[in-house]
């Protein structure tokens, strides 16, 4: 039985390690790169990958310990990527699923047994030369709405009440409690 508060006590470290890692604040903790971060990036604003992208254009004024954080999770990220899922380990749009309970992407092109998502044709005419991650394609879906298929148009609008459902019951983009 006692053991049990301490699982529970190791698997909140882990997920929450990460973001602890990159030197975000945390009730006075900092990372690795919480002082590169403030001497290269400060004047960046985080969110959708800004803060990345400044760190990736910095790399070689990186502390050793904040390039080697980088390059771990870049490796990562990398084999996220050829695990056919995105940024955050999900795949966007496809509502059937497999044996694994994956989900597919909106333009499908990283779908199993070649299934494509509801906006597979939406991506490639409209949003074909934006690079994936970071929400930058649903973002490019957002902006050309109008354009989109109804079964787009469709799957946008359930995954934006969901989007609202989560936010409605206090909880963040992956589910995990806001107010970090």
């Amino acid at each position: 039985m006692r053991i049990l508060p301490l699982l529970v006590a190791g698997l909140i470290l882990i997920v929450s390690s990460p973001n602890l890692a990159l030197g975000e604040e945390r009730g006075g903790r900092e990372g690795p790169c919480h002082d590169d971060i403030k001497r290269l990036c400060g004047d960046v604003d985080p969110g959708s990958g800004k803060m990345r992208d400044c760190m990736r254009e910095h790399r070689d004024s990186l502390s050793g310990a904040c390039k080697s954080l980088m390059r771990e999770r870049e490796e990562r990220r990398e084999r996220r990527d050829d695990d056919g899922r995105g940024e955050r380990g999900e795949r966007f749009g496809r509502e059937d699923r497999d044996d694994r309970g994956d989900r597919g992407g909106p333009d499908g092109r990283e779908g199993r047994g070649g299934r494509e998502g509801p906006c597979h044709e939406d991506i490639k005419r409209l949003c074909g030369d934006i690079e994936p991650g970071s929400g930058r394609m649903r973002d490019c879906l957002r902006e050309h709405k109008d354009s989109v298929s109804g079964a787009c148009k469709s799957m946008m609008r359930e995954r934006e009440e969901r989007r609202e459902r989560r936010d409605d019951e206090g909880r963040g983009e992956r589910g995990g409690p806001l107010g970090r």
